[in-house]
């Protein structure tokens, strides 16, 4: 996603190790390896993860991703931090207890997609 940088810390989908990154992750995967081949993204990444492919994790961090990317649309439309009064109802939406908490797993979500697309797109 370096081509188009995000626009906030939130920009979930063009951050690095953002939604961009998995995407990429899977697609590349999937032509290297001639597997993985489903139009659902979830699907795709178990078949690759069942192969050994990708992280399991991955699906997960993938996952919370896409709830912000949702939620914080809903909240925040300019990708930026939520106001203060939305953040409880943004972090339970993504089934986080506290804003700290979703926080600290976006975190960790985002570095796990980071090291994948890091390790597939190195890999020759």
């Amino acid at each position: 996603a370096k081509h188009k940088p995000p626009s906030s810390l939130f920009d979930v989908k063009l951050i690095e190790g953002g939604l961009v990154d998995a995407e990429f992750t899977v697609h590349l995967l999937q032509l290297r390896h001639r597997a993985g081949f489903d139009p659902r993204l979830r699907v795709a990444m178990r078949m690759l993860a069942d192969k050994g492919l990708i992280d399991p994790e991955t699906i997960a961090a993938h996952e919370l991703l896409t709830r912000m990317l949702v939620t914080l649309r809903l909240v925040s439309p300019a990708s930026t931090e939520p106001p203060e009064a939305s953040r409880t109802l943004v972090a339970r939406t993504c089934g986080e207890a506290d804003w700290d908490a979703l926080v600290k797993a976006y975190e960790s979500a985002r570095t796990l997609i980071r090291a994948e697309w890091k390790r597939v797109s190195s890999a020759g």
